[in-house]
């Protein structure tokens, strides 16, 4: 653990992380507990196995709506959590002149606040009710797209399945929700669910079910970068990822899924709309 790790998980000033950001802003991107728990998600996991967070947090999860009178204790959590979860993004983004690291994050010179959807989908294994926390109390910020034309679905199919413990359920909160994002495009023109197959999700386990019930005409779009239609894709994720198990350890996380959820995945997509075969 950092110094930065420890002061989040033992309710440090908001302060004090200013001065461990500004001073070592590379443990933003630190992760302990076998890659898990990053300074972000120490906060979170602090705040909310407190008994005033539980209450918050239940609230928010049963009834989606933020409490009115929020207490002060819960208003200092949400000051760290935004700079942390802004500071990691932007510590995570910018590169140097050389591109061969970070830049450094200075607290005088913060990421975009507009960003915060962002930032949080980006910077820790997404708790839910964080991010509907965020688009709770600032609700325009769902509209919000990155530098590279990213909808707050694009952030999230973006990232690797195994490292979002929730990822059905906030992939089925943006359909529920944001359904204009399903068909949106960002610059390079590749849409959420071109993102979610390169990055192999699942079927059933990952969401990828939700996406195509949305919009289920993309199946026979091929995609414009390499002209290949959903199916395809999933195929080639499944080939690579066949070549790599050898390399990987018994363990690892990144390959625990099973060949059949592969194969369940292309048959699926298949079975939609057979017409593309």
């Amino acid at each position: 653990h950092t110094p930065l790790h420890i002061a989040c998980g033992n309710n440090a000033t908001l302060s004090v992380l200013k001065d461990l950001v500004s001073s070592e802003p590379r443990a933003l991107l630190v992760s302990s507990l076998a890659g898990v728990v990053n300074p972000l998600t120490a906060l979170i996991i602090s705040y909310q196995s407190t008994i005033a967070g539980q209450m918050i947090v239940s609230r928010i999860v049963l009834w989606g709506m933020f409490p009115t009178g929020a207490s002060d204790t819960f208003e200092r959590f949400w000051q760290k959590m935004e700079l942390l979860a802004l500071s990691t993004y932007r510590q995570r983004l910018v590169p140097t002149s050389n591109g061969s690291s970070h830049s450094p994050v200075t607290t005088n010179e913060p990421t975009q606040h507009h960003l915060l959807a962002h930032a949080v989908l980006d910077g820790f294994h997404s708790s839910m009710w964080v991010v509907e926390t965020v688009l709770l109390r600032y609700p325009e910020y769902a509209g919000v797209r990155d530098r590279n034309g990213n909808t707050l679905l694009h952030r999230l199919t973006d990232r690797d399945a195994l490292q979002l413990r929730e990822l059905r359920k906030l992939i089925n909160f943006f359909i529920d929700n944001y359904e204009w994002m399903v068909e949106s495009r960002n610059k390079v023109g590749t849409t959420p669910l071109e993102q979610a197959l390169r990055n192999g999700y699942r079927w059933e386990r990952d969401g990828l079910k939700s996406l195509v019930e949305a919009c289920p005409e993309a199946l026979a779009r091929p995609t414009r970068s390499d002209n290949f239609y959903p199916f395809m894709l999933a195929a080639t994720h499944c080939e690579q990822q066949l070549q790599e198990k050898p390399k990987q350890s018994s363990n690892s996380r990144r390959h625990h899924s099973t060949d059949a959820e592969a194969l369940d995945t292309i048959f699926n997509l298949l079975r939609c709309d057979p017409s593309v075969c």
